[in-house]
């Protein structure tokens, strides 16, 4: 049952986990344009190009960016329910949480190229939270409430949805720079991948 889901470590580490990788993740793709916009424009500035004129290249290199990681979460979510099916799901959850960091930590600086490869990082923890939240909740909850004890997994994925963007703004109007929110970023993303590690084995077959 739902109680029964609720008393287990297992339920509350999954939880916490979902809410700190969409926490760290959501408020990035919605102002990845901005961040990429800003630190692109920086550095052309300071090879000498105008300001209006770095600001507009900036922009189209940041539609791309943006781009890449719809597609990257297509990839991920593919490559994730393939390898979950074959391998014990925790460590590769770990893996999909915990490597993104590195994207947010090029996020705090650097050009286009580092920003693509953060991009790709980011579509790979997106593409998998989703996929992972369902199979994990069968495989240790069973199936004779999976709606109701999904649905509160779920909420823990929307409640961090929710408070991303605002808290990633909150950030850039406060200290002038999203740093602050990618460095926290990064910090949930590596607990968010311990928590992961931390989950028991379960039945090959299902609960």
């Amino acid at each position: 049952t739902l109680g029964e889901a609720a008393r287990t470590a297992s339920f509350w580490k999954m939880g916490i986990s979902f809410f700190l990788v969409t926490c760290a993740m959501s408020g990035i793709v919605i102002h990845i344009v901005a961040m990429v916009t800003e630190n692109v424009s920086a550095g052309l500035v300071g090879q000498g190009m105008s300001q209006e004129a770095a600001v507009s290249q900036a922009r189209e290199q940041a539609a791309i960016v943006a781009s890449v990681i719809g597609v990257s979460l297509l990839v991920a979510r593919l490559t994730v329910g393939y390898l979950i099916d074959k391998f014990h799901a925790p460590p590769i959850a770990a893996i999909c949480f915990a490597v993104p960091a590195i994207g947010c930590y090029m996020l705090t600086g650097g050009g286009h190229g580092a920003a693509i490869v953060a991009a790709i990082m980011v579509g790979v923890a997106l593409g998998a939270e989703l996929d992972l939240i369902a199979f994990f909740t069968s495989r240790y909850f069973g199936m004779k409430n999976y709606g109701q004890i999904y649905g509160w997994q779920y909420v823990f994925y929307t409640v961090g949805a929710g408070l991303s963007p605002f808290a990633f703004g909150w950030v850039f109007d406060t200290y002038g720079t999203y740093d602050p929110a990618l460095w926290a970023s990064i910090g949930a993303l590596l607990v968010a991948g311990l928590l992961m590690l931390t989950l028991p084995r379960y039945a090959r077959g299902g609960h």
